[in-house]
């Protein structure tokens, strides 16, 4: 069970290697959370002794801190990528962005979608491990980038107020915009309507969008209305195509496109997961 290592003030970046019927120690992390992403294979993870949680290339797990748990391998061997992050850490970049007490972060166990970013981040420390020549400074960043993706991509009860703030001051413009977007993302919305609103020019606006949140107008409205069809989907028991309408999508080919785009899975495959 051999694994390349990497440790940092708030985390630690590992990459666990399992051979076939292989598995390693079941543990406990006290005060961190740990995001298990399969790099080769399709590993499981046992929790608490009663959950498995059979994961493909299009998943992440988290869990929580205090979870007892294993991962393991069946007839093929598996190669996993493990970042542990610490809960204070993570609780002062939500705090720090939210402006108040974000309490006791819950993770949803599986998260559907690309996870490219993780990697590139692990790659370039576990390069730094080896050759060094990086400053504090800038693993610090990286360390940062890190939380900033997991609060982003992985659904739990963060995300809602995570998508709907910015970070730093924001433009008054750019504010009312996104008030607008979240009281009414279940209507339909054009960016000339949101620029009027917003009392500056539409080019205005996408600038102010890309330069504060790093989306265009459009994308962002998409990405608040695939949160909370996700929210739907996981909290309750209504049709597809009813969830699909509540989010604000015009219709139900959009939504599947859409949410395909960025879970890898259909909205009934994720829900089946879930």
């Amino acid at each position: 069970m051999p694994y390349l290592k990497f440790e940092l003030p708030n985390s630690k970046i590992r990459i666990l290697h399992l051979d076939p019927m292989g598995s390693d120690v079941l543990h406990t992390h006290q005060d961190e959370y740990q995001i298990s992403i399969p790099l080769v294979g399709n590993p499981y993870c046992e929790m608490n002794h009663t959950k498995v949680v059979h994961l493909s290339q299009h998943q992440r797990l988290v869990t929580m801190p205090e979870t007892t748990h294993r991962h393991f391998t069946q007839e093929q061997p598996a190669k996993i990528l493990l970042l542990d992050v610490k809960a204070k850490f993570l609780q002062k970049v939500l705090r720090d962005r939210l402006h108040c007490e974000p309490g006791t972060i819950e993770f949803a166990t599986v998260g559907v979608g690309s996870s490219d970013g993780f990697r590139k981040i692990a790659e370039a420390l576990l390069r730094q491990s080896m050759f060094g020549g990086t400053d504090a400074a800038q693993l610090a960043e990286w360390e940062l980038e890190l939380v900033n993706l997991l609060l982003s991509l992985h659904p739990g009860s963060h995300h809602s107020q995570w998508l709907s703030s910015v970070p730093g001051e924001m433009h008054p413009a750019l504010q009312k915009a996104l008030e607008y977007i979240h009281d009414t993302y279940a209507e339909e919305l054009c960016l000339d309507y949101l620029a009027e609103i917003s009392g500056i020019s539409k080019f205005h606006l996408i600038r102010l969008f890309r330069e504060t949140i790093g989306q265009t107008p459009s994308h962002y409205i998409n990405e608040v209305r695939l949160t909370r069809a996700v929210e739907m989907l996981t909290a309750t028991d209504r049709e597809v195509t009813d969830v699909a309408l509540d989010a604000g999508f015009g219709s139900l080919s959009t939504f599947h496109r859409a949410f395909k785009k960025k879970y890898g899975v259909s909205a009934g495959q994720y829900r089946k997961i879930r």
